[in-house]
């Protein structure tokens, strides 16, 4: 009992160790797992329990845009797997890992779009002159997706140039 009380010991030490080099490493994977993976727990919230968009979104959109900002939301989850695609661009094939850098832009620019769909429906509203926070708030993700989409550009560019030379 004691060899597996301290096998359970190491591997908790070892997911603390990774936890811990991986906010030290001031990457933005970590961020954009909790963020993407709300974002599309939410909008998977929003269509199969909750019956549709925020009322913000589906007055000032229209109905027609509710199903592709539901979409938009949970389309983020493809940034994930473009994640994992991509990590260790060392050992994988290079279409592995460009591919993963194509997803990682694809659930960006989902992101960006959920984001600022929603900042664009609230301003809309007749009570924008009220306290109004998710809106800021809301806007920065935006604001950060897009230079993410951004970053994702260059990378690609830089992944397509390492294999050229």
């Amino acid at each position: 009992m004691p060899k597996l009380l301290e096998q359970i010991l190491d591997i908790r030490s070892w997911g603390i160790h990774r936890l811990f080099s991986i906010l030290d490493s001031e990457g933005v994977a970590l961020f954009q797992v909790i963020v993407y993976f709300h974002t599309a727990a939410a909008g998977a919230y929003c269509a199969f329990i909750a019956g549709g968009a925020p009322a913000t979104v589906a007055d000032a959109l229209g109905p027609g845009y509710n199903t592709a900002w539901l979409w938009l939301c949970m389309g983020t989850t493809i940034c994930l797997a473009g994640k994992l695609l991509s990590s260790r661009p060392d050992k994988r094939k290079f279409w592995v890992h460009t591919t993963g850098l194509h997803l990682q832009l694809a659930g960006d620019f989902f992101a960006l779009g959920a984001f600022a769909s929603y900042v664009f429906s609230t301003l809309q509203e007749q009570t924008w002159g009220k306290a109004i926070i998710a809106a800021w708030v809301f806007a920065a993700l935006a604001e950060c997706a897009f230079f993410l989409c951004w970053r994702d550009i260059r990378r690609i560019r830089q992944a397509e140039k390492a294999v050229r030379q």
